[in-house]
Order: C-alpha cells, then sequence, then structure tokens
C-alpha cells in the first residue's frame, strides 16, 4: 500500500466503471504525510458521535 503513493499518475474511471483513455498526474495533496496527531483528534471526535 505504501507504494501506491509513490505511483505519480492516476486513472480516471466513467460512470460505467470503465477505465478512460488517458492518465491523470496524481494531486500533490495526496503525497502529503499523514499527521498522527490530526488521526488522533479525529478518531476521539467520531468515538464521541454515537
Amino acid at each position: 500500500m505504501a507504494d501506491a503513493a509513490h505511483r505519480p499518475v492516476v486513472t480516471v474511471f466513467n460512470e460505467n466503471n470503465e477505465p478512460g483513455t488517458t492518465d491523470v498526474a496524481l494531486p500533490v495533496v495526496f503525497r502529503a504525510p499523514i499527521r498522527p496527531d490530526i488521526v488522533n483528534i479525529v478518531h476521539m471526535n467520531m468515538a464521541k458521535n454515537r
């Protein structure tokens, strides 16, 4: 799974779940590191939402 973040392009699918004709560059935001403090805050707040 870690290698998926290093893939420079992604395939875009249409509404019929068929791959498109071109690949699109992976947005930079998906290559950003995951902050453990934000993950912790999200988990704590989701646990309160019962």
